[in-house]
């Protein structure tokens, strides 16, 4: 699974969200992933068009919505986090059901992290999901068991209990992406700013699109909504 993860290919796509972060209102967002990042709109508020006034806020959240230069550091950073499933965690078959391999898993008490995000290894459990046949990952669900320190606590923590779930499916023989995405996690960083992350998205409607700038992205998204509102 590993080996396939990393070397798959990886374009583009247009699609839309339902996000929601902790409380607060559900958002219809119209996203396009970009070089740069990702660019989105803005359509709904708890499944219903903007108003006038929240329209023109929106525009100006996106006229100012600035290239994610730290973007491939993290896609570096979440394939190294792959690599080390095999030495991070004791994996066991729960059950095989249609070609695809339900396993649990629980941390190896001979993992090393190797740098500070890899900590939180040494304190999760879960089950992840595989499509035996395509060898990649179709589901992830994973509890933290404890608090996670980094530097003695001095650099942040993360909260025990914190949950993290993902849900995937095949667009294309060879390209994957998520469907389902929950987050919820207590902690703190330096100098104890506290972290409180509760994110959920589903993902639907994927269409592939042309590698484009972060600019021109924000562009079809701001003419699509100039029509839309002239019709």
């Amino acid at each position: 699974m590993v080996t396939t993860e990393l070397a798959a290919p990886r374009g583009d796509w247009r699609y839309e969200s339902l996000a929601r972060d902790g409380t607060g209102p559900t958002e219809t967002r119209d996203v396009i992933e970009t070089k740069e990042g990702n660019v989105y709109r803005v359509k709904m508020i708890d499944g219903h068009p903007l108003t006038p006034s929240e329209e023109a806020h929106e525009q100006k959240r996106l006229r100012a919505t600035q290239p994610d230069h730290e973007r491939k550091l993290h896609q570096q950073k979440a394939l190294q986090m792959i690599t080390l499933f095999p030495d991070a965690f004791v994996f066991s078959l729960n059950h095989y059901d249609g070609g695809m391999l339900v396993c649990d898993f629980h941390p190896s008490p001979n993992f090393t992290p190797p740098f500070r995000e890899a900590l939180i290894f040494r304190a999760m459990n879960g089950t992840l999901t595989l499509d035996s046949k395509e060898k990649r990952l179709v589901a992830f669900a994973a509890t933290l068991g404890k608090r996670v320190d980094f530097g003695f606590g001095l650099l942040g923590h993360l909260d025990g209990g914190a949950s993290f779930e993902a849900q995937r499916r095949a667009l294309s023989n060879t390209e994957w992406k998520s469907t389902r995405i929950d987050v919820d996690l207590n902690g703190a960083e330096v100098f104890f700013r506290t972290i409180s992350i509760h994110q959920h998205e589903s993902h639907s409607g994927f269409l592939q699109v042309r590698p484009m700038t972060l600019q021109e992205g924000i562009q079809q998204l701001q003419t699509e909504a100039l029509h839309a509102r002239l019709k």
